[in-house]
């Protein structure tokens, strides 16, 4: 079965602490170095009277690797955090920043001091994370234009993976697939499109498509209603593409509901790419029978 956001989440950041430990246990040194030391008449305050030793090459490619995985993390973390715990967030984002970055001048007198300063740091992380509000669990399937155009017959979608499950439409898919009835320059695209806006019309009839209706035993389809900000999504979408706009509504979505297993299905592979960067889980839709 596919990980959930959280697991892949969770992974990243277990492969980070890891690499850290790595970092700060076998390639790092604190030395005493008082600036005080012999001085009568002037003395330095405030800056610790520990240095960090210049790292290796080995040390450094390290560090590197680090900053790359740690500043995807945090970004994506960002994201999800509300607003009035971004200082809190801050003060965490520094404690792990100042022992990878090993810039500054420090009290910590030894290298498993900072590990253990950085992991109680990513275990507040955690319980930020904990704190986000969420609705019921449930399994939430955000399909692309891509996978709802593969299989049409949504009431037939069946998953190895769970049984029920909702399937999500977001604003970016319905507004391409009315652009794809009209404009398309494939006639079976447009037909597809077509009947795919039909279809969605028609399960509008058994209730609010925005609360949800009932397909079948099995499968609910939903839709929502609301744009991304993208101010508070991922720095590196961009808001004229599709594609991140569908990325960045799944953020969305995910925020909502931490702790239900949310997924994108997708047949896209630039779209799988930039949900593995994300930490989105992804299924591609099932095989149209």
């Amino acid at each position: 079965m596919a990980n959930t956001f959280r697991e892949n989440l969770n992974n990243l950041s277990h492969s980070i602490k890891e690499n850290i430990k790595d970092l700060l246990l076998e390639h790092s040194k604190l030395i005493y170095d008082d600036l005080n030391a012999g001085s009568t008449n002037f003395f330095v305050i405030g800056i610790g009277d520990y240095r960090w030793q210049e790292l290796t090459l080995e040390g450094k490619r390290l560090q590197s690797k680090i900053r790359n995985e740690y500043n995807t993390y945090i970004e994506i973390v960002r994201c999800l955090i509300d607003e009035v715990h971004f200082c809190e967030l801050n003060g965490y984002d520094k404690t792990v920043l100042k022992n990878v970055d090993q810039n500054d001048r420090c009290y910590i007198k030894n290298t498993e001091q900072a590990y253990s300063k950085v992991l109680e740091a990513f275990l507040e992380i955690d319980h930020l994370l904990d704190s986000l509000h969420s609705t019921e669990d449930e399994t939430l399937l955000i399909a692309d234009t891509c996978a709802l155009l593969t299989n049409t017959k949504i009431e037939t979608w069946k998953f190895d993976e769970f049984g029920e499950f909702c399937v999500v439409l977001t604003p970016a898919v319905l507004s391409e697939l009315d652009s794809h009835k009209v404009n398309h320059r494939n006639e079976f695209v447009r037909e597809k499109s077509n009947k795919l806006i039909r279809q969605i019309k028609e399960y509008r009839r058994r209730g609010s498509i925005l609360s949800g209706v009932k397909i079948n035993d099995n499968i609910h389809l939903r839709s929502i209603a609301v744009e991304p900000v993208f101010e508070n999504s991922l720095p590196w979408l961009d808001e004229n593409n599709n594609d991140d706009r569908f990325i960045a509504t799944a953020f969305e979505i995910i925020k909502k509901n931490i702790r239900s297993a949310v997924y994108i299905v997708t047949t896209d592979i630039n779209m799988q790419n930039k949900a593995e960067n994300a930490c989105l889980p992804f299924l591609e839709p099932p095989k149209k029978k």
